[in-house]
């Protein structure tokens, strides 16, 4: 695993999350934050805040409970933008 700083896509998937925050939770960089958009679940949903921060470690994709975050990294000079489904 990589861990150079702002290569990395960062995609949630809001047909499988349930807004529990964890990722909130355990992202050490702070790149996730609560929005103040009520999503389809009745719930703020989670902003890919700070892309920028993330080192690729993962932690958010792998304590996900509903396998809604995918990390993965960009190739130099590929396009960056974050993606939410």
């Amino acid at each position: 695993m990589s861990a150079k700083k702002g290569k990395f896509r960062i995609e949630i998937n809001r047909d499988w999350c349930k807004c529990c925050y964890l990722c909130v939770a355990v992202c050490p960089q702070g790149v996730f934050a609560r929005s103040d958009k009520v999503g389809q679940k009745g719930k703020a949903e989670q902003l890919v805040e700070h892309p920028e921060n993330c080192v690729g470690c993962s932690l958010c994709q792998l304590s996900c409970p509903d396998i809604a975050i995918t990390i993965t990294e960009i190739a130099e000079g590929t396009d960056t933008k974050q993606v939410t489904f």
